[in-house]
This record gives C-alpha cells, sequence and structure tokens, in this order.
C-alpha cells in the first residue's frame, strides 16, 4: 500500500518540476550603451576583382564558332520512337474515365424500358447494359473527365432522380 508521505512527496517534486519548468527567464537584451554586434564576414564568399588588364587575358568563348557533331544528332531516333508510340496509341480503344449510372437492379424489363427511355431522351449519347450476376446496370456517356460526367447527370438528373456518376473503363473514339 501507498503511504500518503510518499503521495504527498511525489505530488511536491512534481510541482517544483513543473514551476521550474515553466520559470521564466529574461533573454539578454541589448542595451543602449553596449548593442549587439556579431560579425559575419568570415563566413562571405570573397571574389577578385579584377584589373583592366587582367581582363584581357580572360578568354571569352564564342559560341558562334563552334559546330554541333552531326553524328550525335538524335533527331531521326526521336522520330522512331514518337512514330512507335503513336502506332501503339492507335490500338488503345477503351481509357478510364466516367459515367452515368441511371439503373441497377435485378429486373431486365425495367434495364431494357430505362435504356428506351435514354435514348428517347437523349438519343446522341450512347447507353451501355451490364449483367453481373444478380443486377442490371445501366450507364450513360463516354465522359473523360469528371466535369463532362457531371455536366451529363445535370441532364439525366429530371428523369432519373437517382443518378450518380461513377468510374468506368471508357470508349474512345
Amino acid at each position: 500500500m501507498i503511504s500518503v508521505h510518499k503521495i504527498f512527496y511525489s505530488g511536491l517534486l512534481c510541482t517544483v518540476f513543473t514551476l521550474g519548468a515553466c520559470a521564466t527567464g529574461n533573454p539578454p537584451q541589448a542595451s543602449p550603451s553596449k548593442p549587439h554586434k556579431e560579425d559575419l564576414s568570415i563566413y562571405r564568399i570573397k571574389y577578385e576583382i579584377l584589373e583592366e588588364e587582367e581582363m584581357d587575358d580572360v578568354q571569352v568563348r564564342n559560341v558562334e564558332e563552334e559546330t554541333v557533331d552531326i553524328a550525335s544528332d538524335v533527331t531521326e531516333v526521336l522520330h522512331d520512337k514518337l512514330d512507335a508510340i503513336s502506332e501503339k496509341n492507335k490500338s488503345v480503344k477503351t481509357v478510364k474515365g466516367y459515367r452515368v449510372l441511371i439503373y441497377s437492379g435485378n429486373s431486365s424489363e425495367e434495364a431494357k424500358k430505362v435504356k428506351k427511355t435514354v435514348y428517347d431522351f437523349l438519343p446522341e449519347e450512347n447507353v451501355y447494359t451490364t449483367y453481373r450476376q444478380p443486377s442490371f446496370k445501366v450507364r450513360v456517356g463516354d465522359c473523360l473527365d469528371r466535369l463532362e460526367a457531371n455536366y451529363l447527370l445535370v441532364q439525366l438528373k429530371d428523369e432519373f432522380p437517382n443518378a450518380l456518376v461513377v468510374p468506368d473503363q471508357i470508349n474512345i473514339e
């Protein structure tokens, strides 16, 4: 059992340490009679000042006289690489983007009805129906960024109030 004396002395000791740590000491102040000075000139970089006759000895490089070695020209290699990247990009058909999800449920009839409604409402938009057991999902659009998808969402909100923007692999043309 802890005695009352140990608790008292430990509390007193904690109080003394706390007050000692909190004691404010005045930082040294520069008095008007003796202003604070610190010489940092020993740390400064020193530059040599050249005289006129010494400046004539300094050689100045003339860039116009230098020629470029044509053997180190990378233009052909660069064009070949860019052509290869262009050919590879032509084979890419899908990218990460956004679509508007307007229906998610178990009824294929309801999914077909929603798809027909979208074609009547926005005939220029692409509509995608997917089935992943046990639900059908109907998504609209091929939007590259969320801003474009939000614009499409605003158009569809009146007809489909529960529509929302979802990330998806979209088809590119």
